[in-house]
């Protein structure tokens, strides 16, 4: 190749000044004629072309270079680079196959990853808005001393229209009681007029239905189930509208009702983000609001003549119940993975609209900003995840290139020296390593980024057919930037060493290197001390330590002081790669004795030959098999970090919900149980799939205790519970720091003479006020009439199952019995019927099959349709359904990354074991030549092979899974839950079978090598 350099460069002499320099290693100017036996002498009819190295500088004669330009002499020589650059991988075509298909697996997987989690935000705004429907704004006019105010949407229309803001809608709620055909008795429904036309320009839900014709409606499936209505139907609706036409007319009404039929249209199920899927919120019975306004034009009874003539004109916009705005398309105001800076620009598109009405008068909703609230750390939390992966495979690519061009550069180090030798300067060196660079990168960065366009559109495809999301086809920039910083700049910092050692390497040690691998020689270890060099590990500990260090003195101070939950998160990210990082330096430290355990553990059965040959072999190629070690070790560490911590995630999500539940059912009433109380709990009671179930009374807002010196005093929530509260609800979700009287049994105790004068505090409650075992309380309800009640602390818990509050939460629960909950509202609540209920809590037997449980959830709907008010029930369940989905794509997800990566590393072991073989390859030769088999040769390399791989993949699976269930346990003591303790057998199964697949695959490749090339290698050596 060397000769091909020295012709490549005459043509160039022929037709112009190639301006190439070369430098002798001791700076002397040499004169090299034509005539040397290193250059083939020109033809006779050719100008004499000579080479002048002076200075170090290669130089043609000045005569020839005005022929042509210098961009002409740049095109050239780079052409000239990039043939021998690839006429030197196709010596070796499976290292650049392997280089490429590394490089472009890491670029796409990264650069998809990149991309997906900028979806997150999306994602979560889209289960939002299914959830509470797609409504930005919600304005309601407040109720005053002269009853319900309504709100005149006319005037504020055309306030919003002036500034620009045109997407708002009026829309007019009220409660009717529902009648079949034949239905004497009749249900409680919510009523909901609306105007589909404004409201599908205003972008409220993706609801595509047509218009309502008048004197129709659409019902509710739940409704209808209720009533046994089809479409084609005809309802009864009567409603109460007294107060509607006394603020229409100025004059109070006897009594004005409205009795109207309506024929049923549709019958729907789902709602398509118009309303929300709460069955508390939604509607049971949907009218046009034109429709409805001329209803109640002409079909009010019990109204005097001045009354019809005032509702004659009546304008239902001018009385509407309810305006909603909503921020025009494409509303990207939600598209952050920061809740903080979400709310800061959904506040500020919404501030002018609210500001231009009288907002004084008005209650302002926003439903969807509210319900991301509950969210506001996991897109954070996936950035976090993201931006982990990033790094990881960052380190990885970078030691898998690594070896990659230091290979190179040690296989053409003799024909870097004749270039060198001939002219080629330094510069030359450096630019032939970056052709090689090139080669790999450019097709790889290409490859991966269409790959990754590829997957990410269908991506986008499938979001948009399944929730809606809705988002460009394109990449984002971000994952673009990835994709550039991974293909193209990762190669090059990977090739920064290995040109430092091409460049630093004289011709006279090149050549020497030649000479010694012409014969085969003895094994010989040489081992060099040079004190004056850092070892990695010990200079990526420093770097560690100091970076950990400010981190931790200023950033994380600095995080918690002005709330910057991104700060802190990224605190926590360098938190968890360190964590990652020393355990991977710690393990490949041991590298040796790990292997050297695996081996005597596992291959002890081997034959004598195999065992002396396989030690050589870690003690001579450690250099080599210690960055396979680390990259194995920091890759799976990585998967089964994300892996698990996504896991417990889920885990986490689902134990909330069952902790705020508190048993399996929970079922809550808009009026707080104030009738129908013993119908309910019969229904319950009488059920043969009901284990046990309790009440928990509505909060008594407003109060505080103190100690009795009133010195500290504490806002507090006070419940009253049953005795058997305790066992009726999950337990596991109870955790008490003390007891002073009653023990576990805390909640029977209550009901006893001396429990009536103690209540269960919060163990942060408890400090706050100074308090002792043995000391006393006063709770004031905030009445100034009504004297205190004064009591003693029974228990502190940390939290409690069926409250959704925890030790981080503002306002704690203070729980007491229901007889004392009577006794400390002084008065408010005279006896047990008036107490308000907040939720009856039902927990079902165990084992519960699907059937049972659909049986007894529509014996509890059944029983709660027939009753007036609206009934709504939660199910752990069901809210558990909602992640099931979500948990088996991210499991799958996790197992195809785990496949990538275990691929990527693969190919870095095949990487290896080639240049161990091509280092060897005289020795291999010889040994085959003296008749050792073809068996015995695979043997040894999946010894060694297996001994690093198998070390390394158990050991990141406990780095991993270490750092994640840390994680996990600082989550479980943040959310008041306990922590999960998740053992990833599949993704450990998948690891452990491709570990010993790509041992496998490394040594028949090899083995495969070394049969073929026995007589060419011999050959050489001769």
């Amino acid at each position: 190749m060397a000769m091909e350099l020295i012709s490549s460069l005459e043509e160039v002499s022929k037709d112009e000044d190639a301006g190439l320099h070369g430098s002798g290693d001791d700076g002397n100017s040499i004169q090299q004629e034509p005539e040397s036996e290193l250059l083939e002498p020109l033809p006779e009819d050719e100008t004499e072309t000579f080479w002048n190295f002076d200075d170090g500088d290669l130089a043609q004669d000045d005569n020839a270079s005005s022929r042509f330009s210098w961009l002409g002499s740049s095109l050239k020589w780079i052409w000239i680079l990039f043939r021998l650059a690839w006429k030197h991988s196709m010596r070796h075509p499976v290292m650049l196959l392997l280089g490429i298909i590394t490089l472009t697996l890491i670029v796409f997987v990264m650069t998809f990853i990149s991309a997906a989690s900028s979806l997150a935000p999306g994602i979560l705004t889209e289960l939002v808005e299914t959830e509470q429907g797609q409504t930005d704004l919600i304005l309601d006019p407040r109720f005053t001393e002269d009853g319900r105010e309504y709100l005149n949407y006319t005037r504020a229309s055309e306030i919003w229209n002036r500034m620009g803001f045109e997407t708002s809608a009026a829309r007019y709620n009220f409660q009717a009681r529902v009648l079949g055909v034949g239905n004497s008795g009749g249900l409680s429904s919510r009523v909901v007029a609306f105007d589909t036309s404004q409201e599908e320009v205003a972008g409220i839900g993706e609801w595509r239905l047509p218009r309502i014709q008048d004197n129709s409606c659409y019902i509710s499936s739940s409704l209808a189930i209720a009533t046994g209505l089809e479409v084609g139907d005809s309802i009864t609706m009567i409603a109460d509208f007294s107060e509607l036409v006394r603020k229409v007319t100025g004059e109070q009404p006897r009594r004005a009702v409205l009795r109207t039929e309506l024929r049923i249209e549709n019958v729907l199920s789902d709602f398509k983000k118009k309303f929300p899927s709460d069955s508390s919120m939604q509607p049971g019975v949907m009218i046009e609001l034109d429709s409805f306004q001329r209803i109640l034009r002409s079909q009010i009874v019990g109204l005097r003549g001045s009354e019809q003539a005032g509702m004659s004109d009546f304008k239902i916009r001018d009385f509407a119940t309810n305006a909603y705005l909503q921020i025009p398309s494409p509303r990207e105001e939600y598209l952050h993975p920061d809740n903080v800076v979400v709310r800061e620009r959904v506040i500020s598109a919404l501030r002018w609209p609210t500001y231009g009405v009288d907002f004084r008068q008005l209650n302002a909703a926003l439903p969807i900003l509210d319900a991301l609230d509950e969210f506001n750390l996991i897109s954070l939390f996936l950035s976090l995840l993201v931006n982990v992966a990033m790094v990881v495979f960052l380190v990885l690519a970078w030691v898998i290139l690594y070896s990659l061009f230091g290979y190179t550069v040690e296989t053409r180090s003799y024909e870097v020296g004749v270039m060198r030798v001939v002219g080629l300067r330094k510069i030359g060196v450096v630019e032939l390593v970056w052709a090689q660079v090139l080669l790999v990168a450019l097709p790889s960065w290409a490859i991966g980024l269409l790959l990754g366009q590829g997957v990410y559109y269908a991506a986008i495809l499938f979001l948009q057919q399944s929730i809606g999301v809705r988002s460009g086809y394109a990449l984002p920039g971000g994952a673009i930037a990835v994709a550039c910083v991974l293909g193209l700049v990762v190669p090059f910092a990977a090739a920064i060493l290995p040109v430092r050692r091409a460049i630093s390497q004289a011709p006279a040690e090149a050549f020497a290197a030649q000479n010694r691998g012409n014969a085969p020689t003895a094994q010989t270890v040489q081992i060099t001390r040079q004190n004056s060099r850092l070892p990695p590990a010990l200079l990526s500990v420093c770097i560690i330590t100091v970076v950990l260090g400010f981190m931790m003195y200023y950033l994380f101070p600095l995080a918690l002081v002005s709330l910057n939950i991104t700060l802190l998160l990224v605190v926590f990210m360098f938190l968890l790669l360190a964590m990652l990082m020393g355990f991977s330096l710690l393990f490949t430290s041991l590298d040796r004795v790990f292997s050297w355990i695996t081996f005597w553990v596992c291959f002890w059965w081997h034959r004598e030959i195999v065992k002396r040959l396989t030690m050589t072999n870690f003690v001579s190629h450690r250099s080599q098999n210690r960055k396979v070690f680390l990259m194995y070790n920091l890759t799976i560490a990585l998967v089964i970090y994300l892996d698990v911590i996504a896991r417990s995630q889920i885990q986490y999500l689902n134990a909330s919900n069952e902790k705020a539940f508190g048993a399996d059912l929970n079922l809550g009433s808009e009026n707080r149980f104030a009738c129908c109380r013993d119908t309910v709990e019969a229904a319950v009671a009488e059920s043969p799939f009901v284990e046990s179930f309790t009440w928990k009374t509505a909060d008594m807002d407003g109060g505080r205790v103190m100690n009795l010196g009133k010195s500290f005093i504490s806002g507090v929530r006070v419940y009253g519970v049953l005795p058997n509260f305790n066992r009726a609800t999950f337990a596991v979700y109870t955790t008490f720091w003390s007891f002073f009287v009653g023990g576990s049994s805390w909640d029977e105790y209550l009901y006893t003479a001396q429990g009536s004068q103690v209540g269960a505090l919060q163990q942060n409650d408890y400090d706050q006020l100074g308090l002792s075992e043995s000391s006393a309380l006063v709770f004031d309800n905030r009445v100034p009439t009504t004297p205190l009640t004064r009591l003693r602390p029974s228990a502190t818990f940390n939290s409690l199952a069926g409250f959704e509050e925890n030790r981080w939460s503002g306002t704690q629960p203070f729980v007491v019995s229901v007889p004392t909950f009577i006794r400390m509202s002084r008065g408010a609540f005279p006896d047990m019927a008036n107490v308000p209920m907040e939720s009856l809590i039902i927990r079902t037997k165990a084992g519960l099959g699907g059937k049972e449980y659909a049986e007894l959830k529509k014996q509890i709907l059944e029983t709660t349709s027939s009753l007036p008010g609206a009934y709504y029930l939660d199910e752990v369940v069901e809210s558990q359904k909602q992640v099931e989905d979500v948990s088996k794509v991210i499991e799958f997800g996790f197992i195809c990354i785990n496949v990538l990566a275990m691929v990527i590393c693969s190919f870095s072991l095949i990487t290896a074991m080639y240049a161990n073989y091509f280092e060897h390859a005289k020795e291999i030769a010889t040994l085959r030549a003296l008749g050792y088999g073809s068996r015995g040769l695979f043997n040894v390399t999946f010894a060694e092979s297996g001994c690093i791989l198998v070390p390394a993949s158990l050991l990141g699976i406990v780095a991993g899974w270490t750092v994640a269930i840390t994680q996990s346990s600082q989550n479980g003591y943040f959310a008041d839950l306990p922590p999960p303790i998740i053992f990833p057998w599949q993704a450990i199964v998948v690891v452990l079978v491709l570990t010993i697949s790509s041992a496998t695959v490394a040594a028949l490749l090899v083995c495969l090598r070394g049969r073929k090339q026995i007589a060419q290698t011999l050959r050489q050596i001769a």
